[in-house]
């Protein structure tokens, strides 16, 4: 290792590619735009050691000398700066993590099965608990994915190479040329374009998914079930089956309708073609390297059979798997460019493939050479258990509505009445007879609306696609038992032969409440029961309930309602495997996930879990082969331990300061968000979110579209050609609402991922810590003040809770915020800002109160070092951002401006590493 002190080596790399970095720019721009970055830097630090408005002054005045062009050039330098970064704290925290220095492996994990037996779990135990354990990890394309593809290769390069820089035993000339491909690469990441053209289709979401499976997963999936297995072996005497798979990956992409018109009937099936296309370029790889390896001249009887007594029967038997495997891969190719392929002789399933590897690998066996038959073989075996001839499996979302507007135009085709009109319990009683019906129900001469239509196509394609290539029908906004009836029947009545599971997606607070109960009717429904063989998948929404009542109201709704939910499916003998609708920020549900894991109420895991990876987290955890084998590690131990000793659920004391807890931080958090009149002006006034549209940065749009359920609200709409504020900032005029437009209904409109973008980007977190400041105020004010102090040491869910808080406060700014506020808000609205700030000094005094520390900083020392010291170039994006805005909204049509300020809100996003 170049230094065996972490902190060292992880300053040493920083050096080191910010010193390519800084050459590059030289080259490229010139020795006196490389003096004007560093006299930036310089400006930026010293306002950073002093805390002075006169410094902060200082750094602001210097942008003022730099036209537009020049200053989107330091834009586009302090982001390149922040990524590298980036990639040298993601690279070294999992050489930490992983040991690597050390040569060990999967430390972690291997402590965690160790631990469990010294509780008392047996080896039989935890043996069944590994390999019976399934987490299914979804990823999900949505308007957070900010970087673009070509960077995000050129980041996953330069970490690699980063890696081989970390050893010492590389030679002297090899480490020259690594020194050069990264000198490259950074090189082709000055001179790319940091912003997209034009908006992802969600075809280009679908393929860009696939390929962390490529340049990552393929590899490492099999490699970390391979040292879970030499991990379980040690440690109960039994290795991990090769059809076992405790981790697996499904995806949105391609398959998520809600919200997205763009993803239609046909997009869906080509992403399912992508996805199996790739899976067949991978296998006829991994099929040629197989052969190259088994040279072999011996095989069994059975072998020697199939191949006539070949010279080289393995070679001789694999080249008609890999024939077949050609077959496969053109007759997919001929599917994505024609829509249909004569092609014959092709894999029609993962099971014919094993079979016939398992030939391979029982005359292996059968002749003694086991260390062959556990090499490549066994991790394509498992490949294939894993991954199957689709790569990944494919979920569908939709809203509720759609469906009943569907069903709605079948019952007036046939003179029944408006099924949308139908009272709740004649629905039901419509759906349970026709799903016992055998005739069609669906008129050859439907005539219905493009969305309608839109549906059934939907549902006729889902139809002819093999269940092995598709994961859960999600339904959002799942509120009656009718609505999930509806799916079923839709799928029924389109030819669905093997029905996919649906699942009901419950995201609102007042959903989260009415769950169980809907539940509960649900499973008394034999018709219903008779579908889904005692097991239920259900999904729980955390970006919506938060934005309906504030982070500590949703995590405590979350919380209970997992504890019905339970209770519910014990009381019907239902097995329940719980989805995580969870984000990449602490406002969307998103943090460490072993804390979130390891939180969840006793019973609500049980060995089976879905969570959603959306946006940059994906490439945060999965585009770099050791932060990927780490991310893998962090899931499998939180499951086994949460599975295996769950924390105890809180005693009634707990419970009821929670309450109250919940209901003043719900009343603070409504009382600002949605019942003051100024709120929205100020929301669209102080932040980049009217602009954020402009950023080409998902297929999805940002509002929601208007009718169908009663989330859904019309957009506040702006007469064209106007901005947020014309004029100066004090001389600005609130955003107007279209009259008759509530200030919730606004708030509504707004999908959770921007609303929340747009609070990161000014580094004010609203949504993350709002309502939580007032609400322990009034507990530590209270006779109740020890038991809250309690639940911070003892409760694990709460203590969780409070450490992902203190995690947004850090990394919160109110003197950046408050430039935004001098720079962009009109003096009507400053009131408004002044609440806010308030409102976060109160929460990081009231949090720091109940700290064990005494104070945030003293809490996580080492997460305020690192934001203060990618504050050094956060500060000036954050002060160039806010005169962009000010700026463009006097010219709205100035492309220069444009640019600068996408480059502003690129950069932020990789300092802060997360968006929405």
């Amino acid at each position: 290792m170049k230094s065996t002190d972490a902190n060292a080596r992880l300053q040493e790399d920083i050096g080191f590619l910010h010193g390519i970095l800084g050459e590059v720019i030289r080259q490229r721009e010139g020795e006196q735009f490389l003096d004007q970055v560093s006299a930036v830097l310089h400006n930026s630090a010293a306002y950073r050691s002093s805390r002075k408005n006169e410094d902060f002054e200082a750094l602001r005045k210097q942008f003022a000398e730099f036209d537009a062009e020049r200053a989107e050039k330091i834009t586009r330098a302090l982001s390149c700066y922040l990524s590298l970064v980036n990639i040298a704290e993601e690279q070294n925290k999992a050489l930490i993590e992983r040991g690597a220095a050390a040569g060990e492996t999967l430390a972690d994990l291997g402590k965690t099965f160790r631990t469990l037996k010294e509780s008392g779990i047996s080896k039989e135990t935890l043996y069944d608990a590994v390999t019976n354990m399934h987490i299914e990890l979804v990823l999900t394309a949505h308007p957070t994915e900010i970087m673009r593809r070509s960077l995000m290769q050129k980041y996953a390069n330069i970490a690699r190479h980063l890696e081989i820089r970390a050893y010492s035993d590389v030679p002297h000339y090899e480490q020259q040329l690594n020194t050069e491909a990264i000198r490259r690469e950074i090189f082709g990441m000055w001179e790319t374009d940091a912003i997209r053209k034009k908006k992802p289709t969600p075809t280009d979401e679908a393929y860009g998914g696939l390929l962390v499976f490529e340049q990552t997963l393929w590899q490492e999936l099999p490699r970390y079930l391979r040292e879970v297995s030499d991990l379980l072996k040690r440690e109960t005497g039994k290795a991990l089956p090769l059809e076992a798979v405790p981790i697996c990956f499904a995806s949105w992409m391609g398959g998520d309708r809600d919200g997205n018109p763009n993803v239609t009937a046909a997009v869906t099936q080509r992403a399912v073609w992508l996805a199996q296309w790739m899976a067949a370029v991978l296998y006829d790889r991994e099929i040629d390297k197989l052969r190259f390896e088994l040279s072999l001249r011996s095989g069994d009887e059975k072998l020697a059979a199939l191949t006539e007594n070949a010279h080289e029967p393995y070679r001789v038997y694999l080249k008609g798997i890999h024939n077949r495997m050609v077959s496969t891969r053109t007759r997919l190719e001929d599917l994505l460019q024609r829509g249909h392929s004569e092609v014959q002789g092709h894999y029609r399933n993962a099971g014919e493939l094993i079979r016939e590897l398992t030939v391979v690998y029982d005359s292996l066996i059968a002749t003694n050479m086991h260390a062959v038959a556990e090499g490549r073989l066994t991790d394509l075996l498992r490949r294939l258990s894993v991954f199957g001839l689709h790569l990944v499996k494919l979920d569908i979302r939709q809203e509720s509505s759609r469906h009943r507007e569907a069903l709605g135009a079948i019952t007036q085709s046939l003179g029944l009445g408006n099924y949308a009109d139908y009272p709740e319990n004649e629905k039901i009683a419509f759906l349970c007879a026709e799903l016992k019906e055998r005739r069609p129900l669906i008129p050859l001469d439907l005539a219905c609306d493009a969305e309608v239509r839109e549906v059934l196509d939907t549902f006729s394609m889902l139809s002819r696609i093999r269940t092995e290539s598709l994961g859960a029908y999600v339904i959002s906004m799942a509120r009656s038992v009718s609505d999930i009836l509806a799916v079923q029947l839709l799928q029924k009545v389109t030819g669905r032969k093997t029905p996919l599971r649906v699942v009901p997606l419950f995201e609102t607070i007042n959903d989260l409440v009415n769950a169980p109960q809907i539940l509960r009717k649900l499973f008394a429904i034999p018709e219903y029961r008779a579908l889904i063989g005692n097991k239920q998948e259900i999904m729980i929404g955390y970006s919506d309930s938060s934005k309906d009542s504030g982070i500590l109201t949703a995590a405590w709704n979350l919380f209970r309602c997992q504890e019905e939910i339970i209770k519910v499916a014990q009381e019907a003998g239902v097995e329940v495997t719980l989805f995580h609708g969870r984000g990449g920020t602490i406002g969307r549900g998103g943090g460490p996930s072993h804390l979130a894991i390891l939180s969840q109420p006793p019973g609500s895991v049980e060995g089976r879990m879905r969570v959603t990876e959306q946006g940059e987290m994906i490439q945060a955890k999965f585009g770099l082969p050791t932060v990927a084998r780490r991310s893998l590690e962090i899931y499998t131990s939180a499951v086994l331990t949460a599975s295996l000793k769950p924390p105890p659920g809180p005693p009634q004391e707990f419970r009821d300061v929670m309450e109250s807890l919940s209901e003043s931080a719900a009343a603070e958090y409504r009382r600002l968000v949605y019942e003051t009149p100024e709120f929205i002006d100020y929301f669209r006034a102080a932040t980049p979110e009217q602009e954020l549209g402009n950023l080409n940065i998902g297929s999805r749009p940002a509002k929601r579209r208007s009718g169908g359920s009663p989330r859904e609200a019309h957009p506040v709409p702006r007469e064209p050609g106007t901005s947020v504020s014309q004029g100066s900032p004090k001389e600005a005029h609130p955003v107007p609402r279209e009259p008759g437009t509530s200030v919730s209904q606004g708030i509504d409109a707004l999908r959770a991922i921007p609303w929340i973008f747009a609070w990161t980007q000014v580094r004010l977190m609203l949504p993350s810590w709002l309502g939580v400041g007032t609400a322990l105020a009034k507990i530590l004010e209270s006779d109740k003040r020890d038991t809250l102090l309690r639940m911070r040491s003892e409760w694990y869910f709460f203590r969780s809770f409070i450490d992902l808080i203190e995690m947004v406060l850090i990394k919160s700014d109110a003197r950046i915020a408050a430039h935004y506020d001098s720079r962009l808000v009109d003096a009507s609205l400053q009131p408004v800002a002044n609440q806010i700030h308030e409102r976060l000094a109160n929460t990081i005094r009231r949090v720091s109160e109940i700290s064990p520390a005494g104070s945030l900083v003293a809490y996580d020392a080492n997460l305020r070092r690192e934001i203060e010291y990618r504050s050094l170039w956060l500060d000036p994006l954050n002060i160039l951002q806010a005169d962009y805005l000010m700026r463009l909204r006097k010219e709205p049509e100035n492309e220069v401006l444009r640019r600068g300020l996408l480059l502003t809100i690129n950069g932020i996003a990789a300092g802060l590493k997360n968006t929405g």
